[in-house]
């Protein structure tokens, strides 16, 4: 005896049967949600489900970097029109790099105070003015420091040869 079985068209849209949803209606059961259902069983019960947890934000955070990276890649090299205030053209097409590079060059070049009692030093310039200055006097309260300490030793020394030569002549009398 031959039992034969023949299925056309199936796929995971196909209704296998029903089941209840959340209301308490009877809706069809595809059989994409049985397959889902059991792949989801299996992964909870095996025993990398906490490894696989733990992996998921990981790859997750790394595909989200590389798109966004490829996004801002993009955005810097594509040509961008400037305008004015009222949306029409200025000049040229540039790109985000570019401006990004006059804005940088333009802020490190521009006067800290443009008041009447201004040395002209510009942001870089004052920059590199503080940070000499805070490693200069560093380097001299460390200096200071020590020439200190030898002072104070020294003193100190000298201080109790004066006493004890003043105890011996003092009970030598």
């Amino acid at each position: 005896m031959d039992i034969t079985f023949q299925v056309d068209n199936v796929d995971l849209t196909s209704e296998i049967g029903h089941r209840y949803n959340d209301d308490g209606d009877r809706v069809p059961r595809t059989l994409g949600e049985a397959v889902a259902t059991q792949i989801t069983r299996n992964l909870m019960t095996a025993d990398d489900w906490a490894s696989a947890r733990k992996l998921v934000p990981i790859i997750r955070e790394s595909e989200i970097r590389a798109a966004v990276q490829a996004e801002i890649a993009t955005a810097m090299t594509a040509p961008i029109q400037r305008t004015n205030t009222f949306g029409a053209p200025m000049g040229e097409p540039t790109t985000l790099t570019e401006l990004v590079i006059a804005e940088a060059k333009s802020y490190l070049t521009r006067k800290v105070d443009d008041s009447y009692r201004s040395n002209g030093q510009t942001v870089v310039q004052k920059f590199i003015a503080e940070a000499v200055d805070k490693a200069i006097k560093k380097e001299l309260a460390e200096a200071i420091a020590d020439e200190k300490a030898k002072v104070v030793a020294a003193v100190r020394a000298k201080a109790a040869d004066l006493i004890a030569s003043a105890v011996r002549e003092g009970v030598g009398r």
